[in-house]
């Protein structure tokens, strides 16, 4: 084999890879943007394998607030008027915050969607999709969430 072709044909096997990893990420990777978002919790917070999303707020969690399995909070959004790379690279920094009131129990595979809060001592049921406020003290479940009952809770 002629030297010069071994040689093009050695360097352009190892180079294509890359030329098309880098272009893959100039298309498809998102500019470094970044939330204020900020994740606080209170004390004695149980929280199992949960994604929190704070791109477009702040996630605040009170005291004795328990979430379970597969849960995800997110305050991410997008502006749907736009399309295309905009549409991913344009989210509100600020607004939709997630507020978990003391006391309050996240049952597995929830999701809360940002702009929420959820009152003090409330059950939200498993499977939930949480998208407006739930009241203190009740036991919220579906998808979207709504209040089946008020609990009776004993001090």
């Amino acid at each position: 084999m002629d030297l010069k072709l071994y040689l093009n044909t050695t360097i352009n096997s190892l180079t294509r890879p890359l030329v098309r990893y880098l272009q893959w990420r100039m298309l498809w990777e998102t500019p470094p943007v970044h939330g204020q978002g900020k994740f606080i919790y209170g004390k004695a917070c149980s929280i199992t394998n949960t994604i929190v999303n704070t791109r477009s707020g702040d996630v605040i969690l009170g005291n004795h607030v328990a979430i379970g399995q597969n849960c995800m909070l997110i305050t991410g959004k997008h502006d749907y008027s736009k399309t295309g790379l905009a549409r991913l690279t344009s989210p509100p920094l600020q607004g939709q915050d997630i507020i978990i009131e003391d006391g309050v129990e996240i049952c597995a595979g929830c999701k809360i969607k940002g702009r929420v809060r959820i009152g003090e001592k409330s059950v939200i049921g498993m499977g939930s999709v949480v998208t407006k406020d739930i009241p203190p003290g009740v036991f919220a479940c579906g998808n979207p969430a709504k209040v089946k009952y008020k609990l009776e809770i004993k001090e």
